[in-house]
């Protein structure tokens, strides 16, 4: 009976030890996977902040280009109202 029990005790002991390895082995694994995760939704996210950046500054030129088309369209509107002040107040 004795003997049973200290076979039952080693093949424990023996059982946890495995355990813990394949605890430690499947800890590390899953250490190693959510380090690459991290690292995969970092990139995508620098990805996207550099998408956005570039489509801001893309709207900014845009936006800046439309003004100064306006500008220039408003400036000769009022250049010709101008003119034909003066030529009126000619006649």
């Amino acid at each position: 009976m004795e003997e049973m029990r200290k076979q039952w005790e080693a093949a424990q002991r023996e059982r946890e030890a495995q355990l813990t390895k394949e605890f430690k082995a499947s800890r590390a694994e899953h250490q190693q996977q959510l380090e690459d995760h991290i690292r995969s939704h970092e990139a995508a996210s620098h990805a996207n902040n550099e998408a956005v950046e570039t489509s801001m500054q893309k709207i900014l030129e845009d936006s800046c280009k439309r003004f100064e088309q306006e500008l220039a369209r408003r400036e000769e509107e009022f250049s010709k109202k101008k003119k034909k002040s003066s030529e009126d107040a000619r006649m």
